[in-house]
């Protein structure tokens, strides 16, 4: 099982099991994204050797970007970004009769992706599933009131299937 999560930054309270929640912006979401097609590579290949029989990957986020569709974006601006083909964005899919290979955006600069320049080969049949999991801003007000600053109050749990 793989789980990934990509935060952006956040700082609230849970008065009824107290718990307190201070997440910090982890910026670089194109490299996690990459990462996140990388465990699915990782488990078929698992699977592909027999050394597993099953594998699973979660990704949970509260960044509102991993989510969007970039096609919707090219839409309205007409921009693609050099991480496009890694998106996790909801009904995302990934099928055919062969493989898919993800790779980067050509004008992706050697250093942004250093380490991370060989494309993603994935071999099954894909769609990335979305789901809120918890909504936090019925509390916005009250973290805001103490001073607090929320951002992307809503966490998302985004699964290939």
């Amino acid at each position: 099982m793989e789980l990934k999560y990509f935060t952006a930054k956040i700082e609230w309270r849970d008065n009824k099991n107290e718990e307190a929640f201070i997440l910090a912006e982890q910026a670089a979401n194109d490299i996690k994204c990459y990462d996140a097609w990388k465990d699915v590579e990782r488990l078929e290949n698992f699977i592909d050797r027999d050394l597993i029989n099953r594998g699973f990957v979660i990704w949970l986020t509260n960044v509102n970007s991993i989510t969007k569709d970039p096609t919707e974006t090219k839409k309205r601006n007409n921009n693609i970004t050099y991480h496009d083909e890694f998106k996790i964005f909801n009904g995302r899919e990934i099928n055919g009769n062969g493989p898919k290979i993800l790779e980067w955006n050509k004008k992706a600069s050697k250093g942004s992706i250093k380490g991370r320049d060989k494309p993603i080969t994935i071999k099954g049949n894909y769609k990335v599933y979305r789901k809120v999991y918890e909504d936090l801003s019925n509390g916005e007000k009250i973290l805001m009131e103490k001073g607090l600053k929320i951002k992307n109050p809503r966490w998302y749990l985004s699964t290939p299937y």
